[in-house]
């Protein structure tokens, strides 16, 4: 169990149950169904590094299970209100956990070497129909995100910060 501030949580070869608490906490288990636990008050973005990809993640008491293809690299379940975005190389894939709320998006979490499938979390290749919007703040983070938005009926807005930003449109400019 996490407390208040930045913690490193380890599990063993057995069936863990590991609940972050605030701050950025890193979270590893070992071999065996590991659980993952998140909510509301959970202020930070833990990362998850899981050696054998069993397990779960559960936030407030739902178990995730993955999403609809948003967009290349990028799935949104709309019931459960997660949008998961995998980023890093191919060598180092992550995968990041965002919440949906109303017209906001934290990020939860990072799992590392995620691979389709891992925690119970499988990606449909069906793209949704319906699309949403989303947030994909990165404020503290450094990487490459790469968002195809090219079927977006609504457009797309993008706002950069005092780094480096590269952004390219077409259609609804």
């Amino acid at each position: 169990l996490g407390g208040a501030l930045d913690d490193r949580l380890y599990g063993g070869n057995g069936d863990d149950r590991m609940e972050s608490g605030a701050g950025n906490d890193w979270l590893e288990g070992g071999a065996g169904e590991d659980t993952y636990v998140f909510g509301k008050t959970d202020t930070g973005v833990d990362t998850i590094y899981d050696s054998d990809g069993k397990g779960h993640l559960e936030y407030e008491g739902q178990k995730l299970k993955g999403g609809m293809r948003l967009h290349q690299n990028v799935w949104f379940n709309k019931d459960q209100g997660f949008i998961y975005s995998l980023i890093g190389s191919e060598a180092n894939p992550i995968l990041l956990v965002q919440r949906k709320e109303g017209e906001q998006t934290r990020t939860v979490a990072r799992i590392r070497n995620w691979r389709n499938g891992d925690l119970g979390l499988s990606m449909s290749n069906q793209s949704d129909t319906d699309g949403a919007s989303m947030d994909l703040n990165q404020s503290g983070t450094a990487g490459y995100i790469h968002i195809n938005a090219g079927q977006a009926d609504k457009g797309v807005s993008l706002a950069g910060n005092s780094q480096s930003n590269s952004f390219i449109g077409s259609n609804h400019d």
